[in-house]
């Protein structure tokens, strides 16, 4: 028998360590998300609650579970999520997240929501369950591995300082590619002149 949203978050709360309690994520919920995140990123991929939510508005999320979890008095703790994400897998496999913060971790939230996590995927017939560490949580990746999970690539991010850049060197390179046909612009650029609805579908098309 299906359970009422009610009913299972209460099943939820039953398997946490005592004192917290799960619920439905809430919009609010972004912001000491973001806080929580930007606290520990490196200064270029910090980002805002309104990015989260623009992006979200632009492709919504369906069919996801998100699990929000509150300490007794009433503060942010700890959430998970399961869905197909952004780019949904041939296979059927879904996208995972399990997050806790930083002043609740070591109690076993994380655990316990990755048992939920797990359980919402059997129950799906989801074959595999994708997740990401990052660096700027130490020790992630090695929770991930004790639990079974394997690393199946990694991504490394580099930027450049625009104001101290030289593009000088690349000139010839880039006068090669303009001279190819290939068209180089920037966002602003492809915008301008276009209605909501028109940015609205090439946001959808890019």
């Amino acid at each position: 028998m299906e359970l009422t949203t009610t009913a299972r978050f209460e099943q939820i709360t039953a398997s946490l360590p005592p004192g917290y309690g799960a619920r439905d994520f809430r919009d609010s919920d972004r912001e000491p998300w973001v806080a929580e995140r930007n606290a520990v990123a490196h200064e270029l991929q910090r980002g805002t609650a309104d990015e989260w939510r623009e992006w979200e508005k632009i492709d919504p999320p369906t069919d996801r579970l998100r699990v929000s979890v509150d300490d007794a008095s009433g503060q942010l703790a700890a959430g998970a999520e399961i869905g197909a994400g952004m780019f949904p897998r041939a296979d059927g496999a879904q996208s995972g997240n399990v997050t806790v913060m930083r002043a609740h971790r070591g109690k076993g939230l994380g655990s316990a929501l990755l048992s939920v996590i797990e359980a919402e995927a059997e129950r799906r017939g989801v074959p595999r369950i994708l997740a990401g560490t990052n660096s700027d949580s130490p020790g992630s990746l090695q929770w991930a591995q004790k639990r079974g999970y394997r690393e199946i690539g990694r991504r490394i991010e580099s930027y450049v300082d625009v104001q101290g850049f030289d593009g000088g060197p690349f000139g010839e390179l880039v006068d090669r590619v303009s001279g190819s046909g290939i068209r180089l612009a920037t966002v602003s650029e492809l915008l301008a002149g276009r209605d909501v609805d028109a940015a609205d579908r090439f946001w959808h098309d890019l």
